[in-house]
């Protein structure tokens, strides 16, 4: 992403140039703040240090234009900083930076140029159910449930329609049934079956990330391990 900004960067300057016979000093401050939150990020991944997180979620990000990819980078960037932030032990902070997330990746995606990169969109989409399904298990008082399981179901449907999303929606459906069955939210006769069906949409997708090919066993290990538990075939 950050060659786009690069580029777009280098393309003022040559369009400048050419008006002057010289090169000025151009800089757009989004390009330039988008440098700077890639390299956080690059250092928050390297050292795990949350130091990094800290200063992209406090960014004030003022980018509205969906010409090209320039602003939605910027939210989605600052949402997964938000998103990496939510368990802190400050209570009152990791609400803020639960809400920050749902609210960045919801931005992002609607500042995605149209039409949007399948491979951008998905990713997005895939943030924003990971932001919601993390402000449904710590919900903020006075939170609407049944409003915010609708747009938990409804994002994991949009990423179900993406040429790319569907391993997406299988893991996250998968993740709903299997939580709500082994925290006891279904009727005891219904949790076998509930838990199997969580089990069957967790095969192996060779086109998947690392990461989510990652969770996608994690979460069937969980799976098994509590069956096994409980003496469930």
């Amino acid at each position: 992403m950050i060659t786009k900004a690069l580029a777009r960067g280098a393309a003022l300057v040559a369009i400048a140039g050419c008006t002057t016979g010289t090169v000025p000093f151009v800089t757009d401050p989004s390009v330039t703040q988008l440098q700077r939150m890639k390299q956080a990020s690059d250092n928050a991944r390297t050292t795990g240090s949350r130091a990094p997180l800290r200063a992209m979620a406090a960014e004030q990000i003022n980018c509205e234009r969906r010409s090209d990819t320039l602003c939605e980078e910027l939210y989605g960037y600052r949402a997964s900083a938000c998103a990496q932030l939510t368990n802190t032990g400050d209570a009152a902070q990791d609400a803020a930076s639960r809400q920050c997330a749902v609210s960045d990746y919801e931005r992002a995606i609607a500042l995605l140029p149209d039409p949007p990169a399948d491979r951008d969109r998905t990713k997005l989409l895939a943030g924003l159910a990971d932001a919601l399904k993390t402000m449904r298990s710590q919900p903020a008082p006075g939170t609407d449930a049944a409003a915010l399981t609708q747009r938990f179901d409804d994002t994991v449907a949009k990423l179900q329609a993406q040429p790319d999303g569907k391993t997406y929606a299988r893991y996250f459906r998968a993740d709903e049934q299997a939580v709500r069955a082994m925290n006891g939210r279904v009727p005891p006769a219904e949790v076998r079956p509930a838990l199997r069906n969580a089990r069957s949409q967790l095969t192996p997708d060779a086109g998947a990330s690392a990461d989510l090919s990652k969770r996608m066993g994690t979460l069937a290990n969980s799976i098994d391990n509590f069956s096994a538990a409980k003496g469930c075939p």
